[in-house]
């Protein structure tokens, strides 16, 4: 969670795996996202912690906490996060991750209105707000 972000990237994403035989080293945590078209590593600055949340007796629980890299384009990424080692590749889980391109005030007028929304201006306006 979050399941969606902004094209310019920064998103702080945390993943969480269960079962897992062992939990990995930061260093050993390999995370890809694909547009459908072109799969893309993410660099290891992108994998900010790997935590062990496992309890006595219970299945292992690790808790993977991204930042989501910049895309040119908005659309739907499958993202897969795998363990490697020195010959294998692991996958641990994968989902869907979600790029927006962020709205943008590009515009802001004020009219005079009281706190129940009723207003002085002549042409009944209060605050418009557009969004591009």
């Amino acid at each position: 969670s979050p399941v969606d972000g902004s094209v310019a990237g920064g998103t702080l994403v945390t993943v969480k795996a269960y079962g897992i035989d062992a939990i990995p080293a930061q260093s050993d945590v390999l995370v890809s996202i694909n547009d459908g078209t072109t799969e893309t590593v993410l660099s290891s600055a992108n994998v900010l912690a790997v935590t062990d949340n496992t309890q006595a007796g219970l299945v292992a629980e690790m808790t993977l906490s991204l930042s989501m890299p910049a895309v040119a384009s908005a659309g739907v990424f499958t993202c897969r996060v795998k363990l490697v080692g020195a010959s294998t590749e692991h996958l641990i889980t994968d989902f869907l991750f979600e790029y927006f391109i962020a709205p943008v005030v590009s515009k802001l007028e004020q009219g005079d209105a009281t706190v129940t929304g009723q207003t002085a201006a002549t042409d009944g306006a209060s605050t418009a707000l557009r969004i591009s």
